[in-house]
């Protein structure tokens, strides 16, 4: 596990999980953070690289960092994320791109749990990932 804090497991009598996630997160007493959904755009607000999921997740997972970095927190303090992705298309390059990033972040494999949900749109047409983020910081 990354820290004490959160701490993730998978308890048995459930089924394994089917991803990169932990069924469950437990945080101590601490500073909840609850960012935003963070999209694919860079600094300036532009759409990164090619455009397509793997490439948005790639820099939504660079700005869900920075956020969590500019609030004192890590990856570790991570307890649950929620990711919307547009179309069971973009399914496939979002589970690449979050194995790069995770691989990164979560190197020992202790991932926070994560909803991953299938939608028709988000708020602008050509972002196809979104994901919001749950954090406790001590």
């Amino acid at each position: 596990m990354p820290n004490d804090n959160p701490s993730v497991n998978n308890p048995a009598g459930v089924h394994p999980p089917i991803g990169a996630y932990s069924h469950v997160a437990q945080a101590a007493g601490g500073r909840t953070l609850y960012l935003a959904g963070q999209v694919g755009l860079d600094a300036a607000g532009g759409l990164t690289g090619d455009g397509g999921a793997h490439a948005q997740t790639l820099e939504t997972f660079r700005n869900i960092g920075r956020l969590l970095e500019s609030a004192g927190a890590s990856w570790a303090n991570v307890v649950q994320f929620t990711t919307y992705v547009v179309g069971r298309e973009a399914v496939q390059p979002f589970l690449d791109a979050r194995r790069e990033a995770f691989a990164e972040a979560y190197p020992d494999g202790a991932y926070p749990p994560n909803t991953l949900l299938i939608i028709p749109g988000l708020v602008r047409e050509d972002l196809l990932v979104e994901i919001t983020t749950i954090a406790v910081v001590d």
